[in-house]
């Protein structure tokens, strides 16, 4: 089965527990949309500072021409006191929305995982007493750390998912505003983003799996000796017992060094690709600015619009690996749920 076949059946089963939360999250976005719009206005007092006032390249009303003219001829002390006041409004505007977004989904993820932490628990007691392909402790396991990670599957990774699309939707379409040619030079090395996410991705959530069913392992038997004791000493199996507990634990933990080195790869690969990004638009920005085609001013509300382009390609590439790698914990715990109950008497 495909990741996206069985990330629909997961939100399928576990979507309606966000229903309750509906007016929280509505509100949650609505502080992300400006948090988002304030990041689009940060670089704007700066650029009037340097093609304004220090450099003197524009009037004022050619950059913001809604104003009357006569703000041309304000002093230009009390112009620059102005845009640095105004500076400080924005990012405090930021960062009060952002504060607030992510206390607002942090309280839906929290308080969503502890109801389906309950329906889980709830199912768990209709369960057959006794099940040859799933040991008590790896059940354990399901129970708290993977279902835990359902807070990401549902909240987490969906809000940043909205985040990093909305960021990168809103700066290109300013940056196209802005200038076309320099906007087309930056997306070129987005295809190989998405072929180096999607590389790594299936590896990755191979890897994690295998992770994710070895320390159930792990965990299993550690409940079965705690639980026996008695009968391991009794029979002198502690050595017996310790390699077996050394053979899984060396196990799982190649599978989690595995995991590690593809995550550093396609990180560092990402980086790579942005960077050779960033330094073609620069040099094609620079050279347009000592043609006299464009202003310092744009190209630092350029360049800084770039970060902000690749940060959320980056982010979003390094998102894919991280829903992977909590849809294989998903899996696991819609795997507990799916069981089907005893029969009552």
């Amino acid at each position: 089965m495909k990741a996206s076949a069985r990330a629909r059946q997961f939100y399928r089963a576990f979507g309606p527990f966000l229903k309750p939360y509906k007016w929280q999250i509505g509100g949650a976005y609505a502080a992300l949309i400006a948090t988002v719009a304030m990041t689009l206005l940060r670089p704007w007092p700066l650029k009037l500072v340097l093609d304004v006032v220090l450099l003197g390249k524009r009037e004022l009303t050619e950059v913001l021409p809604w104003l009357p003219g006569s703000a041309n001829g304000v002093d230009k002390i009390l112009l620059l006191t102005l845009l640095c006041v105004s500076l400080v409004i924005i990012v405090l505007l930021e960062s009060l929305f952002s504060y607030w977004q992510k206390i607002s989904f942090s309280a839906v993820g929290q308080s969503s995982t502890t109801d389906i932490l309950e329906h889980v628990f709830t199912h768990v007691q209709t369960l057959p007493g006794a099940s040859g392909d799933r040991r008590t402790g790896d059940v354990i396991l399901r129970l708290t750390s993977d279902v835990k990670t359902l807070r990401d599957l549902l909240v987490n990774h969906v809000q940043q998912l909205g985040s990093y699309g909305f960021t990168f939707v809103s700066t290109l379409a300013v940056m196209t505003w802005m200038n076309w040619q320099l906007t087309a030079l930056a997306v070129v090395v987005v295809p190989f983003i998405s072929m180096a996410s999607y590389y790594f991705s299936a590896n990755i959530r191979l890897t994690t799996k295998q992770k994710r069913s070895r320390e159930g392992a792990v965990a299993a038997i550690v409940q079965e000796n705690l639980q026996a004791v008695a009968v391991v000493q009794a029979f002198a199996q502690e050595e017996r017992e310790r390699k077996r507990f050394r053979h899984e634990a060396r196990r799982s933990l190649q599978a989690s060094l595995n995991a590690v080195r593809l995550g550093g790869a396609f990180t560092r690969s990402i980086k790579v690709l942005n960077t050779i990004g960033t330094a073609m638009v620069v040099w094609l920005g620079a050279t347009r600015v000592l043609d006299g085609n464009m202003s310092p001013g744009d190209l630092v509300v350029f360049a800084a619009y770039i970060n902000d382009l690749y940060t959320p390609i980056q982010n979003m590439s390094e998102l894919s690996v991280q829903f992977m790698e909590s849809l294989v914990s998903g899996e696991r715990v819609l795997e507990l749920v799916q069981t089907a109950p005893r029969i009552g008497d």
